[in-house]
């Protein structure tokens, strides 16, 4: 049992699953029920609210897609350079016995880690199915009062809240993984090119 839950725990580690809905699971019709307002100032502060959280998902996910295209590109960049650097490799005369080894667990762990920094970075780009309300709720509301439309609307963005932020959460914490792994990659590219600044010292 231990063993199941370790690896269990190991997977969701890797892949990171959505988290399931925790907030607003009930549907749009209940919503408004527990939010039922008879005046409408009342009424249009609800619904602002729940513009403003709907906005606030919105933008935590665009926000880690706009990083992760960043990170993309950093991490194409610092690539290019390594594999660029890795051609000393090749040189059996000149680079050999411990400087190789040093050299290729330095070039091995820079580019590995430049990978899983751009697998993470793309599973943020992923595309997934954002919730909005539907556009027939607004024959609903022509059916009800002013404050009761508003409620309406504000109970339809609190239901797309509730499925839209385990999505902006996730893309947050793809986003961390992926700069998480771009830290292991700079790291091990200082470490190679420490051992290439000592091998240069040596042959002087």
């Amino acid at each position: 049992m231990n063993l199941k839950r370790a690896v269990l725990a190991l997977r969701r580690r890797v892949f990171l699953p959505i988290g399931s809905v925790t907030e607003f699971k009930e549907p749009p019709e209940e919503i408004a029920k527990a939010l039922h307002a008879s005046d409408a100032f009342i009424a249009l502060d609800i619904l602002e609210q729940a513009r403003g959280l709907f906005r606030e998902a919105s933008d935590r996910a665009e926000g880690a897609e706009r990083r992760a295209t960043t990170l993309l590109g950093a991490a194409a960049i610092a690539g290019s350079l390594t594999v660029g650097g890795g051609g000393l490799l090749l040189d059996r005369h000149g680079i050999s016995g411990g400087w190789r080894i040093g050299l290729s667990l330095g070039y091995f762990a820079t580019v590995a880690a430049l990978i899983c920094t751009a697998l993470r970075a793309v599973r943020v780009l992923g595309v997934h199915r954002w919730t909005q309300p539907d556009d027939d709720t607004i024959f609903e509301r022509a059916n009800r009062d002013l404050a009761g439309g508003r409620v309406l609307i504000a109970a339809h963005l609190l239901h797309a809240v509730g499925r839209n932020r385990p999505i902006a959460r996730w893309k947050v914490a793809q986003l961390r993984a992926s700069a998480w792994w771009f830290m292991i990659a700079i790291a091990a590219l200082l470490y190679t090119m420490a051992v290439v600044t000592s091998l240069i010292a040596t042959r002087r």
